[in-house]
């Protein structure tokens, strides 16, 4: 049943998604008693409650405000622009590179703050920058299928920001990501060049998450139209439990999977992996079980994000690259303008990637 509890939270999450602002009525004492099925006694100490918090307050003749902030009680901006990396460092050193090199002798200084897959520390960081905002930030966004974005961890409307792959959840804000159609494209064209008869597509990924759904349709498009059959049969999912947390590891997952699969069921021609880190899995996986890559089954990737670093610890990989350092430098232009002051509407920026041979595909 409601409680007092529930009422505060609720207003708190309307006011952190916008829906309610500074100076806006909320809703009658009794409005929000019949909204709750509560006593009226319990709203008041609810009321009270975000009182004492400094959220609303009374107006004579009007009723209860979100509060106006006092401006002298605001923290101050931090003159820093964030770039906050929530994943592993393989490839944080390409993004800070490359907005250092937008943002020199501006200024702002960049400072990465990296979790290491640390989703609590990214959390965290992510609630207090919603507290006190830095000058401007740029957001790789986590895919849902991992972590959830409550509203207490968005940036302030009016903040600069620009995300990195993906967008956030009731927010608006510049975005720049990879053409994932036109990755599906360029990857069913360097399998039909390469004369394979069967495919499978292997990802961490649940069916229909989003960029990689339009990368599997633009594959299948390819695929199909040269008689190359590829379609929901010809990809398998798998949970990864690994990624995150106290001692990370992306690949496991992946090498489990693959040797569970490669027991039970035979291997196609081309083993497709949804990302760099699956694909290492993957041919760890292989190995293990006696094939040869690419002799027995060629594998590629649909992801780089993991560095050069990966080429150390198996043969130079196929992959497609998203170009993750001009990604990141159109983000910090985009930042850039901002913080000078531009105001034009809302931008959304896809960069077109390519095919990188390598050792793992005959």
């Amino acid at each position: 049943m409601p409680n007092k509890q529930t009422i505060c939270q609720d207003i708190r999450d309307m006011l952190n998604s916008g829906q309610l602002r500074a100076g806006m009525k909320i809703p009658s004492h009794r409005e929000l008693s019949r909204k709750y099925c509560v006593a009226i006694a319990t709203v008041t100490r609810a009321i009270n409650e975000l009182k004492s918090e400094g959220v609303v307050e009374s107006v004579r003749g009007v009723g209860t405000t979100i509060a106006v902030p006092d401006p002298a009680a605001v923290p101050p901006e931090r003159p820093d622009v964030a770039l906050l990396n929530a994943g592993n460092d393989s490839n944080n050193h390409i993004l800070t590179y490359a907005v250092n090199e937008i943002f020199i002798g501006s200024p702002w200084k960049v400072v990465n703050y990296n979790a290491c897959a640390n989703l609590k520390w990214y959390a965290n960081f992510l609630r207090e920058c919603h507290n006190c905002a830095h000058a401007g930030m740029i957001l790789p966004v986590i895919s849902p299928n991992v972590f959830a974005y409550t509203p207490d961890m968005l940036p302030p409307p009016n903040s600069k920001v620009v995300l990195l792959g993906g967008e956030l959840p009731g927010c608006n804000f510049d975005v720049v990501r990879s053409n994932p159609f036109g990755e599906g494209l360029l990857i069913g064209d360097y399998l039909v060049s390469r004369a394979f008869r069967s495919v499978l597509y292997i990802t961490p990924s649940p069916e229909g998450e989003q960029p990689e759904s339009e990368t599997l349709r633009g594959l299948a498009l390819v695929l199909n139209r040269n008689q190359l059959a590829f379609d929901s049969t010809r990809i398998r999912r798998y949970r990864d439990e690994y990624s995150y947390g106290a001692t990370p590891d992306p690949i496991r997952a992946a090498v489990e999977f693959t040797v569970a699969l490669a027991e039970r069921e035979p291997m196609p021609d081309v083993i497709v992996a949804g990302h760099d880190w699956v694909a290492i899995g993957v041919i760890r996986a292989l190995r293990q079980c006696g094939f040869r890559v690419p002799e027995d089954v060629s594998v590629i990737s649909a992801e780089k994000g993991c560095g050069h670093e990966l080429n150390f610890v198996t043969q130079k990989l196929t992959t497609f690259d998203n170009l993750y350092y001009h990604q990141a430098r159109v983000a910090a232009e985009l930042l850039m303008e901002r913080l000078k002051g531009d105001d034009s509407p809302i931008q959304h920026h896809q960069i077109h990637g390519m095919m990188i041979p390598g050792e793992t595909s005959r």
